[in-house]
């Protein structure tokens, strides 16, 4: 009986401790310090955190915004619970298995070479702490170093409401739901998982339209869901293809 609640007290002081250190880390900003080394290539912030419960973030307003040689992108929640491993971060990892988030905004640019810049280049989302155009370095990029950069993992993304998807030219503004999930490295690699995005039967015409129309105009299906700029865009003569995994 006694190594039982010997062993239940200990369990109890690792939980404490555990609850003690990550509030510690997320509210006096050393995890910010942490990943964000190179905030060039990847920036994580954050207006407040509450962390008590091991395993288990609650973030307001996060902002993480990242690039690498071809793409600039961020994304923005207006508030977020992420369940992570904590001991995960011991091998430079912040390895989250679920994020459930609120008010999601995504925006994501193809940076250009100088001399070649799109016409649609205008019509590129802004990313606050990045140059308009977005361009590509004149150097090709560093190969990697011999230190391990931190590692971004996250297993399953719900986000309900997502407010606005912006990627190029294509802008979707509404009530949307995404799913999905990522790994990213900063200079080394970044892999989108499977991802869906759900909305109202609007939606889903929008995009049968995009995947079948060469040149036609969308106008009136913009407007109906508010998908593109203000200047009325055509679907390239060359069409639309889909991966999917």
């Amino acid at each position: 009986m006694k190594k039982i609640l010997f062993l239940l007290g200990a369990a109890a002081l690792i939980a404490i401790g555990l609850s003690v250190a990550q509030q510690t880390i997320v509210s006096s900003g050393r995890l910010r310090k942490w990943v964000n080394g190179k905030p060039e290539e990847l920036l994580v912030e954050y207006d407040g955190a509450t962390a008590w419960i091991p395993g288990t973030l609650r973030l307001s307003n996060l902002r993480v915004r990242s690039r690498d040689h071809n793409v600039e992108w961020e994304f923005r929640m207006a508030s977020a619970r992420l369940d992570y491993s904590p001991f995960a971060l011991l091998s430079k990892t912040f390895h989250v298995r679920r994020l459930n988030a609120q008010g999601l905004v995504f925006h994501l640019r193809e940076r250009q070479e100088k001399g070649a810049v799109s016409r649609n280049a205008k019509l590129f989302p802004e990313i606050a702490g990045y140059a308009d155009p977005p361009m590509r370095d004149p150097a090709p990029p560093t190969p990697p170093s011999s230190s391990t950069p931190w590692t971004v993992r996250l297993d399953s993304l719900v986000a309900e409401p997502a407010g606005e998807i912006w990627i190029g030219k294509w802008r979707f503004e509404g009530d949307a739901r995404v799913t999905g999930g990522f790994s990213l490295q900063p200079g080394r690699h970044a892999d989108i998982g499977p991802a869906a995005m759900l909305k109202t039967w609007q939606f889903w015409v929008v995009w049968v339209v995009y995947f079948l129309t060469s040149s036609v105009g969308l106008t009136a299906t913009c407007q109906t869901v508010s998908l593109c700029p203000a200047k009325t865009l055509r679907v390239p003569g060359i069409g639309a293809t889909s991966n999917r995994s």
